[in-house]
């Protein structure tokens, strides 16, 4: 078997994109495999049995491969772009009556984004020559068309195969299978060729049939049409494509290998044919795994067609355990090794510790069915002994009874798609320490486990050993352990600018420890496994998240987040001025940002807030009033907008009044004025005794004694009215007037003059009621009472006397002589 170069895969289409992350548990391995291995690390020597031809002959006599992982450092992407622009030749012997499809040697000019160019190359028997290894390995990729015989077959197949074996990559076409115009040598023998060799020659006319339209090859690809193909036999270890509408294969993967069923002319073929070459190229040219599939048992055709489907999946090989073990260099050429013991391994032992030798620098192992059960066909050595396996022998026998599958977690990528798997050859196993069950069967028993670098499939992997979907586990078991798993979450997928992102990342699968990439889609980035990142504007940003083991393989996981326009706000009253008390509107007008939004409205006046977006306030008072909106949305962006309302007093009436008090009739003076409210005004005067005036200045008598008030209203221009505060006036009735007090000789006696002597007046001398007086007039009284009153009235001495009229009103003085 000569294909042992690295196979690399498909160009996916886009990115992937969710509408959300999507969820992936963190199933990394425990770190406690590592614990569990050997504490000293054995020799990596060579553990081939020499029993048995070895199916590595071709590969071991080259010089030995490094003992590493040859996908190390470079690059897995989950969904693969090209690395760069491909170089390719086009072999071809189409020299008579054809000549190649135009849309073929066109390639370069139509994709120069991915094909750097196209150089063609005569082969025919007639005019050409075969180009040399060193020709052919300055070039990615070799396309082979054929339609007259080649120079030479036989030595162009052995130089494809070493071209292969280089790490080349080859597109064979119709005819280059079919005797007369075929490949012979090694690329033939060896099993790089996608179809058998035979003449099955037709001359029908097909159009594209079904097609596995998620596959790279038939990306945009839709309509094909060919009049000349064959019907050929696919070899194994080949996947078909897409197939012609009479359901011959049409497009075929094997390795690094692939074969169109077609004639590559301009008269033969029609359709995509442009896009179905670009594919194939861009195919060819990204990593692809490969797995060597190493049981000791026949050929597991089952198996191996379910891998060679998965387009992240290269060349699928086999190794015949039962004849020989091959070295850990053989081992060290593959991403994954799948094995399980149907028959006896040629060296039980020393396949199990070249297992554990492969796992130690990188490898991934996925053991199946009888691998512990100890009837001498159990595989042994280290990888069973040393801590390796998730699983161990619990009683050394076997099940032989069938079983359907039991719980098992279906967001572990082992188990993803997987929803029927039955077998009838379980052993009886535990689970080893740091071990992860993934799934067991319906009556308990371990079925798929995993641990570090090594998967357990406790089930029959041979043909007939299974039914379901057995080796889908096993295909995902085997991207599991050497892709890496991206797991990623935002903390927001929408809102607005500024928008800040905290995002978080894990992986599974692969090899830890992992390092991290973001691409956040705004030509930013972060080497952070969980950064946080603000989006200053607005836009739809698809966020890429690139987790990469130490093996060099990274995943990818992209998803959007849409950031809408920041927030913004318009806000209006209405009026926007007035007398006080002023009743004001108020509207408010948010865009942007993230709903529902919060109001508060800061009137300005020491009043409690609003809250509602378009409320309405009264100002009480007077004043410029600055009125300030905050708009918060859900995101807490805030947006703020000012409002000024200049609110005039309110109408106020002041009044006053000179004198305030007095003798009757009292004719008093009154003042008014106005303030706030809007001039002009008018003024009336309302007075308590009946009376009433206009104008801001008024006069009214009180013609009697009493107590009085006067009010003033004020109506302004707008028809507003104001009430002064009562202005009091006091009214009292007149005194007695005293001019003069005379004494009077024999019989003694005073004579008092004035005026306002009212008769019935009473005279108090000292505060003693004087009962002896006479009137005689409003003028003139005299108090009479001889030695009496000289007694009262002593002379040389200040007396007081008090004159009260029946009318209440009084008059005091003091006299002496």
């Amino acid at each position: 078997m000569g294909a042992l170069s690295l196979a690399l895969v498909v160009l996916g289409a886009a990115l992937p994109v969710f509408s959300g992350p999507l969820p992936l548990p963190d199933l990394r391995p425990s770190t406690e495999a590592a614990a569990a291995k050997p504490a000293a690390p054995r020799a990596l020597s060579d553990l081939s049995a020499s029993s048995g031809a070895s199916p590595f002959a071709a590969a071991v006599e080259a010089p030995p491969a490094p003992l590493s992982r040859l996908t190390t450092g470079i690059p897995y992407r989950e969904a693969p772009v090209l690395a760069g622009k491909a170089r390719v030749l086009l072999l071809h012997s189409l020299v008579t009556w054809t000549s190649p499809n135009p849309a073929l040697l066109n390639l370069a000019a139509d994709y120069p984004g991915d094909i750097a160019l196209l150089d063609i190359h005569d082969i025919s028997a007639s005019s050409g020559s075969n180009p040399t290894l060193a020709e052919l390995s300055s070039y990615d990729v070799v396309i082979l068309a054929t339609d007259m015989p080649l120079l030479n077959g036989t030595a162009l197949g052995d130089l494809l195969a070493d071209y292969v074996d280089l790490g080349g990559k080859v597109i064979v076409t119709l005819l280059s299978w079919i005797p007369g115009w075929d490949l012979g040598g090694r690329f033939v023998s060896g099993g790089y060729l996608p179809f058998a060799v035979a003449d099955t020659r037709h001359f029908d006319t097909l159009t594209l049939g079904s097609f596995d339209a998620g596959h790279p090859i038939m990306s945009g690809v839709t309509a094909l049409g060919c009049t000349f193909q064959s019907w050929p036999t696919v070899n194994p270890g080949s996947y078909t494509a897409a197939r012609w509408s009479n359901d011959q294969p049409l497009a075929v993967v094997k390795g690094s290998v692939v074969g169109f069923n077609f004639l590559p002319t301009a008269t033969h073929l029609t359709g995509n044919i442009g896009p179905l070459f670009r594919n194939a190229v861009a195919f060819l040219m990204t990593l692809r795994l490969r797995v060597l599939v190493a049981p000791s048992d026949i050929y597991p055709s089952e198996l191996v067609a379910e891998l060679v489907k998965d387009p992240k999946i290269g060349a699928v090989d086999y190794y015949d355990a039962r004849i020989s073990t091959p070295s850990l260099a053989q081992l060290s050429r593959y991403d994954a090794v799948i094995t399980w013991p149907n028959y006896p391994y040629a060296n039980r032992v020393a396949m199990g510790d070249a297992l554990a030798d492969y796992v130690d620098i990188g490898g991934k192992v996925i053991l199946g069915g009888f691998c512990w059960y100890t009837n001498g066909n159990s595989l042994g050595g280290a990888i069973i002994t040393g801590g390796y396996s998730p699983l161990n022998t619990t009683t050394g026998g076997n099940h032989y009874a069938s079983a359907n599958l039991g719980s098992y977690d279906g967001s572990h990528p082992i188990l993803w798609g997987v929803t029927a798997v039955s077998s009838q050859f379980r052993d009886f196993t535990s689970l080893a320490a740091g071990a992860t069950a993934a799934a067991l069967w319906d009556d308990a028993e371990n079925f798929a486990a995993f641990k570090g670098n090594v998967v357990a499939l406790n089930a029959g992997l041979m043909d007939g050993g299974f039914s379901g979907q057995v080796p889908l586990v096993a295909r995902n078991a085997v991207k599991y352990l050497v892709l890496v798993y991206p797991s990623a979450q935002a903390s927001a997928y929408s809102g607005s600018a500024p928008l800040t992102v905290a995002f978080t990342g894990s992986a599974t699968g692969g090899q830890p420890p992992y390092t991290y990439r973001w691409d956040f889609g705004d030509g930013t980035s972060s080497a952070e496994q969980n950064p946080s990142h603000t989006y200053a504007s607005p836009g739809h940003f698809l966020v890429s998240f690139y987790p990469k083991d130490s093996a060099g393989h990274e995943g990818t996981m992209g998803f959007y987040v849409d950031v809408s326009a920041g927030l913004t706000l318009s806000a209006s009253r209405t009026p926007a001025s007035g007398t006080a008390p002023l009743a004001v509107s108020f509207t408010s007008t948010p865009a942007g940002g993230t709903p529902p939004y919060t109001y508060d409205w800061n009137w300005g006046d020491g009043t409690a807030h609003g809250t509602t977006q378009n409320p309405s306030h009264t100002f009480a008072a007077g004043g410029v009033f600055t009125t300030v909106l905050t708009v918060t949305d859900a995101q807490g962006h805030t947006a703020s907008q000012t409002l000024t309302t200049t609110v005039s007093p309110a109408l106020q009436a002041f009044a006053g009044g000179a004198p305030a008090s007095g003798h009757a009739p009292l004719a008093t003076t009154f003042f008014g004025f106005a303030a706030g409210g809007t001039p002009p005004y008018a003024y009336a005067w309302s007075f308590s005794d009946g009376g009433s005036a206009s104008g801001a200045s008024a006069t009214h008598t009180f013609a009697s004694a009493g107590s009085y008030t006067a009010t003033l209203t004020v109506t302004d221009a707008a028809a507003r009215t104001a009430t002064s505060s009562p202005v009091s006036v006091t009214v009292t009735v007149p005194p007695p007037v005293i001019a003069s007090l005379t004494k009077k000789g024999n019989p003694f006696r005073i004579v008092v003059s004035g005026s306002n002597l009212q008769s019935g007046i009473q005279v108090y001398i000292n505060g003693g009621l004087w009962s002896n007086v006479t009137y005689q007039s409003a003028s003139q009284i005299t108090l009479k009472g001889r030695s009496a009153l000289k007694t009262a009235v002593p002379p040389r001495t200040p007396t007081t006397f008090r004159f009260v009229n029946p009318d209440t009103g009084e008059a005091t003085v003091t006299w002496s002589y």
